[in-house]
């Protein structure tokens, strides 16, 4: 586990979920080709490896790279393609199980993991999805991410600065007096000013955060939350 965390964090999401996919097919291709027990063991021990990969890296990509208002209902359904994949790997070991031979029924329902491997694989090579926005800027490669925000999510993705902020913070201070002016429209403002915040806070770099403390400034009609480094 904690060398799924290293990995993670150095070379990024993306290739360990590739990684994990890699071993989905390796392993699910050896178990259904298998000509002895220790290949079994091969082919178990490959899917593991895919199964630690991916149930840590995928959430990951998909919360950092899902916009903010769809960040839990995207990671949800992680969870929810899991219990999915139960369900149809009870389906085809029925169906295996009433249609083929004894030596095909478990090399079948074994082998039926590469599938879904594959169109992960596919999803990456194919489609081209990107790297994590957040990581790479970490990574300090913040014209990358400001490029992945953008690809992902069909505007300019709020803007990362070479410092690895988001340019939405940096215009805060400019656009607050004109707010502040202006009452009607005040909740869609405090929604903005709040993604803008909590957008600045995600893309920062993990070792530049700090501390961080929320503060309310405003009375009740024209309020906002500012983010404090300490």
């Amino acid at each position: 586990m904690l060398c799924v965390f290293y990995f993670l964090l150095r070379y990024g999401r993306r290739p360990l979920i590739v990684a994990a996919g890699a071993f989905y097919v390796a392993g699910s291709v050896a178990l259904a080709l298998a000509p002895s027990y220790l290949w079994l063991l091969i082919g178990r021990l490959a899917l593991g490896l895919g199964v630690g990969l991916s149930s840590i890296a995928v959430p990951v990509y998909l919360a950092e790279a899902s916009p903010p208002l769809l960040r839990g209902r995207v990671v949800s359904c992680y969870t929810v393609s899991i219990v999915a994949g139960q369900a149809a790997a009870c389906v085809v070991n029925i169906v295996a199980d009433a249609c083929l031979s004894e030596q095909g029924k478990w090399r079948v329902s074994l082998g039926f993991a590469a599938l879904p491997a594959l169109l992960l694989l596919a999803g990456f090579a194919c489609f081209g999805l990107p790297e994590s926005p957040k990581w790479l800027a970490s990574r300090g490669r913040a014209k990358e991410a400001q490029n992945v925000l953008a690809k992902l999510r069909g505007a300019s993705g709020g803007g990362i600065g070479s410092d690895g902020h988001s340019s939405s913070s940096s215009s805060r201070s400019g656009g607050s007096s004109s707010r502040n002016g202006s009452s009607s429209g005040s909740g869609s403002v405090l929604a903005d000013q709040v993604e803008s915040d909590w957008q600045a806070l995600l893309v920062l770099p993990s070792d530049d955060v700090g501390d961080v403390k929320v503060r309310m400034r405003g009375g009740e009609s024209n309020c906002s939350i500012e983010l404090a480094r300490e």
